[in-house]
C-alpha cells in the first residue's frame, strides 16, 4: 500500500493514466475536497468592465515574465536530487527514464478495486511483481517501462516549462526508506498557484514514483495539504507573488474553472493587470460569506467558465487571493449620437479626464485613467473637411512628424494614420508645468460632413503610458462603430 509522507493516514489519490491498460487501480478512496468539482460550460465573456474611481493597486503592475533559463533555476545542493532536477527542468523524458527504479510489490491473484497488481499466469498470491506507482486521487501500478515512459511525458507536456517550486524530505514515522520529493511546477512568475506534479526520488538518486495534484489547487496548497504538520523543506518553497502576502491584488480573471461545493470555495484562472498586460500568473481566488458582489452576478454558483471577473482583494501566504469584491462584467463604451459613433475603451479609464498637455482641446472628448502623474489617453473631435489632406494638416507648428502617413480602414471608412512628437510650444504653458515632449498618434476618419480625429497621446519616456494607450488605441479603432460610409 502506499502511504502519505507526512501522517500515519493512508493517502488518497486518482488515477493519473486511467487510458493505460497496464496500470492497476489500488483500493483508495476519492477525495472529498474535490466534491464541488469544477463547474462546466458558460458562454465566453470578451467585455470588459466598467467601474469608476478603481483604485490601481500592485495587480496594475506589468507582468513579470520569467527571467530564468532551466540551467538558472535553483538546485538543492544534493547531487542524486540535482540530477533528477536537471532533466526535470530540461523536460528530458527519455534522461528521466534512466533514473527510474520499480519496486517489488506481493501480486494478488483476485483482482477486485485496490487490489495489489495482478499476478503473472502461474504465479502463486503474493509473488513479487515489479511495478512503479503512479497516482493523483486514486492510485495506480504500472508494470511496464514504456507506460512509465508515457507518465512522464503525459505530466511533463501539461506545461511547457518547469522549474523547482520545492523540495523535501520524507520525514515521516512510516517510511520505509528515505527520499525526496521534488514539487516541479511550471517556469511562471508566481510558481506557488500553478499545477505541480510530486517526483519521488530517493537518497540512491533513483526516481521511484509520480505523484500528480489531487485536492486543493495550486503548487503551495498542494504542498500544505500534503505535507500538514513540519515540513522539512531541502529547497523552496518559492511563493513569490506580487502584491506580495498581506497587500491588495486587483486583477482581471478569465475563468478556467472553480469548485462552489467546498468548505473555503475557489475560483482559480489566467490574471492579468487591470490595464489588460498579461501577469503569468494563474490566481486562485477564495470566496467568503464577506465578498461583496457588484454586477449582474452574486454568487459563485452563477459563475462560469470564460467569464471575465475583476477579484479585489488579499494577498495570502500561499499566494492566493481572499475576495473582499467580485465585479461582474458590464461593457465599457463611448457614446456619441451626434456622430452615430460607439468606441471601446479600458473599464478603468474614466470620461472628461484631462487633455494632452501643450494642446488646445476645449471641445474634445478625452478619455484617459484618472490622477496619473503624466496624463495619458485617447481624445476625439471633429474639424472640417479636408480632400486629400494626411493628418500633418490637424497638427500646428509645434508638431514634427515623426512617421509616415499611412492608410487604413476603420468600420469601413478609409482614415489617414500619422504619428507626431508634441513639443512645448512658445509662451503657452498649462497647469502640470510639463515640459517633455508628448508623442501623438493621429487619425483622421473622413465622414460625411465634417472629419472625426482620433488622437492617441502619451509622455516621452512614461514607457507604461505608451504601452496602454497603443494597445488602447488599436483597440478602439477596431471596435469602432460608425454610420456607414
Amino acid at each position: 500500500a502506499l502511504w502519505s509522507p507526512a501522517s500515519t493516514q493512508r493517502s488518497r489519490f486518482a488515477i493519473l493514466l486511467a487510458p493505460i491498460g497496464a496500470l492497476h487501480k489500488l483500493k483508495l478512496s476519492a477525495l472529498g475536497y474535490a466534491a464541488g468539482a469544477a463547474v462546466a460550460g458558460g458562454a465566453a465573456v470578451g467585455a470588459t468592465l466598467l467601474l469608476w474611481g478603481v483604485v490601481a493597486t500592485s495587480g496594475d503592475r506589468a507582468a513579470t515574465s520569467p527571467a530564468t533559463t532551466p540551467d538558472a533555476l535553483a538546485r538543492s545542493g544534493i547531487p542524486e536530487v540535482d540530477r533528477a532536477i536537471d532533466l526535470l527542468v530540461h523536460q528530458d523524458v527519455d534522461g528521466l527514464m534512466s533514473l527510474v527504479a520499480f519496486e517489488p510489490v506481493g501480486c494478488s491473484v483476485e483482482q477486485t478495486v485496490g487490489s495489489p497488481p495482478p499476478c503473472p499466469p502461474g504465479a502463486p498470491e503474493r509473488s513479487p511483481v515489479d511495478v512503479f506507482p503512479t497516482y493523483e486521487c486514486e492510485g495506480a501500478y504500472a508494470t511496464d517501462r514504456e507506460v512509465v515512459h508515457q507518465a512522464f511525458g503525459i505530466a511533463l507536456s501539461r506545461q511547457p516549462s518547469a522549474a523547482v517550486y520545492a523540495v523535501l524530505r520524507d520525514n515521516s514515522a512510516d517510511r520505509t526508506e528515505d527520499k525526496y520529493f521534488i514539487a516541479i511546477t511550471q517556469d511562471r512568475p508566481v510558481q506557488a498557484t500553478a499545477d505541480v506534479t510530486f517526483w519521488h526520488v530517493n537518497t540512491a538518486g533513483n526516481i521511484v514514483a509520480l505523484q500528480s495534484s489531487c485536492g486543493p489547487i495550486g503548487a503551495a496548497q498542494q504542498v500544505a495539504y500534503r505535507f500538514p504538520i513540519n515540513p522539512d523543506f531541502v529547497l523552496g518553497p518559492f511563493n513569490n507573488c506580487s502584491p506580495p502576502p498581506g497587500e491588495t491584488a486587483n486583477f482581471m480573471i478569465t475563468v478556467e474553472s472553480l469548485s462552489p461545493g467546498t468548505i473555503t470555495p475557489p475560483f482559480w484562472g489566467e490574471a492579468q493587470t487591470t490595464l489588460g498586460e498579461d501577469t503569468g500568473e494563474r490566481a486562485i481566488v477564495t470566496v467568503t460569506g464577506a465578498t461583496k458582489w457588484s454586477g449582474g452576478i452574486d454568487r459563485l454558483e452563477d459563475v462560469r467558465q470564460g467569464m471575465l471577473l475583476q477579484a479585489v482583494g488579499k494577498r495570502q501566504p500561499d499566494c492566493t487571493i481572499v475576495a473582499e469584491t467580485i465585479l461582474t462584467p458590464v461593457p465599457s463604451v463611448y457614446h456619441d449620437a451626434a456622430l452615430g459613433l460607439e468606441m471601446p475603451y479600458p473599464f478603468n479609464w474614466s470620461e472628461g479626464v484631462p487633455a494632452m498637455p501643450y494642446k488646445l482641446c476645449g471641445s474634445c472628448a478625452v478619455l484617459g485613467p484618472k490622477d496619473v502623474h503624466y496624463p495619458y489617453g485617447i481624445q476625439l473631435y471633429t474639424q472640417a473637411l479636408s480632400p486629400g489632406c494626411d493628418p500633418s494638416c490637424s497638427m500646428g507648428n509645434d508638431a514634427v512628424s515623426r512617421t509616415a502617413a499611412q492608410t487604413l480602414f476603420v468600420n469601413g471608412h478609409q482614415a489617414s494614420q500619422q504619428e507626431f512628437e508634441l513639443t512645448t510650444p512658445l509662451g503657452v504653458t498649462n497647469d502640470t508645468g510639463e515640459t517633455t515632449s508628448y508623442r501623438e498618434i493621429v487619425t483622421v476618419i473622413p465622414l460625411a460632413d465634417q472629419a472625426l480625429v482620433v488622437n492617441g497621446f502619451f509622455r516621452y519616456g512614461d514607457a507604461d503610458g505608451e504601452r496602454y494607450v497603443r494597445r488602447a488605441y488599436a483597440n478602439a479603432l477596431a471596435g469602432m462603430k460608425l454610420p456607414p460610409p
